[in-house]
């Protein structure tokens, strides 16, 4: 067999069943100080006619030698199966639409050993500071080694014999990105932590899972993270409930409700350490209009009981009594702690026209009780803002028009639907740089927040079943494949990243330099730079690979210019 191997960038997709490139594409290799910066080696062995037909593939070890080693991490991209990969009213801005294996999962490769299959092409992902540190600026030297591993069968005496060596130089740039401006989050499903890690919510194993889950979304662009001091009321079925989730011990004594904010302070420490900067109180109301309540577990009479839920008039005096004593509890504790500059709030998930009444009285009770505090909800309709009932919108992209130039506070999101007109999205099927373009699509439109509802939605519609990612990428067809989710259950109860959420970050990474270049030369050069390469950017910036490589390579040289 023949060895054929191709340096990319992380925007490449290399697909299992295509051949390889014809040449290298990674020719951008330079960033920031504290910046990560992901790249992949495409290789495949080519079967040859004198090949033994029983010969299946080769076991290969990857070495990496640099002056930096010590802070580069491997991963070998995974395909995962997708069925419904987009729907009848997506545009044709996708890699595939067909049902079949496409790569996405990233697996750490353990002690660099990993199989080539005969005939199969496969990547390997190289991150460059991961874990965002000060490297010093200067160019550093990478070697890249493939060996061909042999195992005795008896023994298990290991030799390796050298296939191909490839050497790059990465440059850091004598400049450290900005602190992120943009608050961005991807909803955790912390009962489907609790499913694929096997711990009760909130054990002290569970708390050490969840802290990773936390750490790789801090690192990976996210600066917020969803608490969940009740059950959040999200994707259940009317009179259904998913697995109690509940950081806050209620107690009910006399007709007064006490509170105990240990877990929250200890889920609020876990965040904070690992340097997220915002976090959002789970939704007061259910969703889809704000009707009833949240299911709340309290404990009566040395007994737990499920006091609020689908049984519970969203502005009946019982949960507004509830509501009244627990926020006057927890911004007393916040305040005391100096965490409440840190909390965002909401009331109902994606309220529509039809349900704009029960929404009025329960956002009229919340932003009562929550004056100051910053509040919002996802939606699409104006309306709900232009009569004051939604304080911060958080719009879907293909109706942020309607709220342009009119929203003091306006945020941003998309959902698996947004596949048409060339929406920012981050489907399985589509490009990595439709997903990439999102940071300077929010930059152009100094957008203040990002919200995506998955980082690990691991179930069905509505929430019904739980359903492993790495065998079903759809949601057993519920969803178009990628929809609900950016990082895949581990084998050790953690996460794993997906090759979707490297270019998330590198999004937040872009809308940080161009920020940086704003800050150095005035935001009318940098929107003239945004121009010349990406002509029609807006919310429907249909952009090359080569482009969006282009402008931040230029992005960067202007930066280095101006600080030297």
């Amino acid at each position: 067999m023949r060895l054929n191997e191709k340096l990319l960038n992380a925007l490449d997709t290399v697909f299992c069943d295509e051949p390889l490139p014809l040449s290298d594409t990674l020719k951008y290799t330079e960033f920031l100080r504290c910046e990560a910066f992901t790249f992949q080696w495409a290789i495949r062995l080519e079967p040859e006619e004198t090949d033994k037909i029983w010969e299946n593939g080769m076991e290969l070890r990857a070495v990496v030698e640099s002056p930096i080693s010590d802070k580069i991490e491997v991963y070998i991209a995974e395909n995962v199966p997708a069925m419904k990969v987009g729907y009848r009213s997506s545009d044709d801005w996708f890699l595939r639409k067909t049902p079949g294996l496409y790569p996405d999962r990233l697996t750490k490769v353990k002690n660099l050993n990993f199989t080539a299959p005969r005939g199969l092409a496969r990547s390997i992902y190289f991150t460059i500071n991961e874990e965002l540190c000060d490297i010093p600026s200067g160019e550093y030297p990478i070697k890249l080694k493939l060996y061909k591993r042999y195992r005795g069968e008896v023994d298990a005496v290991e030799t390796f014999t050298e296939l191909v060596t490839r050497e790059i130089t990465v440059k850091v740039i004598d400049a450290c990105l900005p602190k992120q401006k943009i608050i961005a989050t991807n909803w955790i499903h912390y009962d489907c932590i609790s499913h694929f890690s096997g711990y009760e919510p909130f054990s002290e194993e569970y708390f050490e899972v969840v802290k990773k889950y936390v750490r790789l979304a801090v690192k990976n662009g996210q600066n917020m993270i969803y608490v969940p001091a009740f059950t959040p009321p999200l994707d259940t079925p009317v009179g259904e409930e998913r697995m109690t989730v509940q950081l806050v011990d209620i107690t009910l004594e006399n007709g007064e409700y006490t509170f105990d904010f240990s877990k929250l302070e200890r889920f609020i420490l876990i965040c904070l350490d690992a340097g997220a900067e915002y976090l959002e109180h789970n939704h007061l109301f259910t969703q889809w209009g704000a009707k009833n309540a949240p299911k709340i577990i309290v404990r009566e009479n040395g007994e737990k009981k499920k006091m609020f839920g689908w049984h519970t008039d969203a502005s009946g005096e019982e949960y507004v009594h509830f509501l009244r004593s627990y926020i006057t509890s927890l911004r007393k504790f916040l305040s005391e702690n100096d965490y409440e500059k840190h909390f965002f709030f909401h009331v109902s998930d994606e309220p529509e026209q039809k349900s704009i009444e029960s929404y009025s009285k329960a956002s009229a009770i919340a932003n009562e009780l929550l004056e100051g505090l910053p509040c919002g909800d996802a939606l699409s309709d104006y309306t709900f803002y232009e009569k004051e009932i939604v304080k911060i919108p958080i719009v879907t992209t293909d109706h942020i028009g309607n709220f342009l130039g009119k929203a003091e506070h306006l945020w941003a999101y998309f959902i698996g639907m947004q596949s048409y007109d060339n929406l920012p999205n981050r489907l399985i099927g589509m490009p990595e740089v439709r997903g990439r373009v999102l940071g300077a699509e929010l930059y152009f439109y100094n957008i203040e927040g990002f919200l995506h509802w998955g980082f690990n939605a691991w179930h069905n519609k509505l929430s019904r079943k739980l359903v492993d990612p790495r065998i079903s990428t759809d949601m057993n067809g519920d969803f178009v494949s990628g929809t609900s989710f950016i990082v895949y259950p581990s084998d050790d109860g953690a996460a794993e990243p997906s090759i979707r959420l490297i270019s998330f970050r590198d999004a937040m990474q872009d809308a940080r330099a161009l920020l940086l270049l704003e800050n150095l030369m005035g935001r009318e050069e940098v929107i003239s730079v945004l121009k010349k390469h990406i002509s029609d950017i807006g919310f429907n910036s249909r952009v090359s690979s080569e482009a969006l490589i282009a402008l931040r390579a230029e992005i960067n040289a202007m930066i280095e210019a101006e600080m030297a």
